[in-house]
């Protein structure tokens, strides 16, 4: 065990304290006080001005330097280079997410979020041309995962929700009676 000397606080403010801790580590300063009040010698100042430490930077140089330390942009080559097919993690470009819509990878698409685009929506759009505002694409089946044409057809945004509104609720007034058991998630996007 270190013997416990009293000593004064460094920073000048007077205050009496144990110079070691629990830990056997020499204190120059009460918890807190770091290097406040200290006063430097002329020489110190000088290696300090000297070494850039202690200095009032510009508003022009700060912005510089906080440009340096927020990342570097990749080049649109390097980006190519690594995205897409290219990249070690590629695993085909299709990911089902978590409502259960099959997503492909699709950066150029005008309907992508975050590089993808529901299949469901690409089928359509293959057979029959860009989908108009206002409009979603149903699955007849509420098989989200299952995207053959057959399958899908064009509704507008608010009979989509109507028809939904009202398969759901036929759920919930058949559910005790005949042990349907729907959630009521709609299809469609």
């Amino acid at each position: 065990m270190v013997a416990q000397d009293k000593v004064l606080c460094a920073c000048g403010c007077g205050t009496e304290f144990e110079s070691f801790d629990k830990w056997g580590y020499r204190r120059r300063f009460v918890n807190g006080h770091g290097c406040r009040g200290i006063r430097r010698s002329a020489e110190t100042r000088a290696k300090m001005a000297a070494a850039g430490q202690g200095r009032h930077l510009s508003t022009e140089t700060r912005a510089k330097i906080a440009a340096t330390l927020t990342g570097r942009k990749s080049s649109a080559e390097t980006r190519s280079r690594i995205s897409g097919a290219n990249n070690h993690s590629w695993k085909g470009g299709r990911y089902i997410d978590p409502l259960g819509y099959v997503q492909v990878y699709a950066p150029d698409h005008p309907r992508q979020s975050n590089r993808r685009v529901h299949e469901h929506v690409l089928v359509y759009e293959a057979a029959n041309g860009p989908i108009p505002k206002g409009f979603d694409v149903h699955h007849k089946n509420e098989n989200r995962q299952d995207n053959r044409l057959e399958n899908l057809e064009l509704m507008t945004r608010a009979g989509h929700a109507s028809l939904h509104r009202r398969l759901t609720n036929e759920r919930r007034n058949n559910n005790g009676i005949n042990g349907n058991t729907g959630n009521g998630d709609q299809c469609g996007g």
